[in-house]
């Protein structure tokens, strides 16, 4: 699937000696996430070391709108939740939990919950968090929540993809993530059909063997 316009960040994990490589140049700052010869596609990062990642770009942190969407392997040993960070590191807030039960919500923080059915476990599930009005989650192109931007508000100084400053071990982040996209549009507000392809860098060219240009 070719990349678009919308596309402000793009990370394939494919390359073992720069992990966090992303083709927009955005900086991420890596914590404890290792890179896997064994991706959705290719290669992916592994944070079950307490791992996470983040960027404090403002070409992302600014974005009024946008979505963001990747695959994570989700083990066998799944246990209640996982951790992906939105918000304000000053004050360690932490949004968007993917939750496989109901919680009560502390100060702070969100849970989007309920999601165990549509989850594929020991596989690779996509995920996308969209923020448009309200934030919605999709887990394998299914809607499974939606929340009042009142509740939960979009970021503020950085976006963190796992356990970000976490205390409590019960909620690591995912095994795994791979092809992760962020887009400065809401893609998706209702159930879509997921991508079975990884993202291709629009600026890459390819020659069949007829000699003839395309791309892919």
């Amino acid at each position: 699937m070719i990349i678009d316009d919308n596309t402000v960040s793009l990370l394939h994990f494919d390359d073992s000696s720069d992990v966090l490589k992303d083709i927009y140049d955005i900086h991420w700052i890596n914590n404890k996430g290792i890179y896997d010869n064994t991706g959705k596609f290719v290669g992916s990062v592994d944070l079950t070391n307490s791992g996470y990642f983040y960027t404090t770009d403002t070409s992302i942190t600014n974005l009024n709108e946008y979505t963001i969407d990747f695959w994570g392997f989700v083990p066998s040993n799944t246990i209640d939740y996982y951790r992906i960070s939105f918000g304000e590191s000053t004050t360690e807030k932490y949004y968007g939990i993917i939750s496989s039960d109901t919680y009560s919500t502390p100060s702070g923080n969100i849970y989007l919950t309920n999601i165990n059915e549509s989850l594929k476990v020991n596989d690779w599930n996509h995920f996308a968090f969209v923020f448009k009005d309200k934030w919605y989650l999709f887990v394998n192109g299914k809607l499974t929540a939606n929340i009042e931007t009142s509740v939960l508000p979009k970021m503020s100084d950085m976006l963190c993809i796992g356990n970000y400053k976490n205390t409590d071990n019960n909620a690591p982040s995912l095994a795994k993530i791979d092809e992760l996209r962020i887009s400065n549009i809401a893609r998706w507000t209702s159930d879509f059909d997921v991508h079975s392809s990884a993202y291709t860098d629009k600026y890459v060219m390819y020659l069949d063997k007829d000699g003839n240009v395309y791309s892919r």
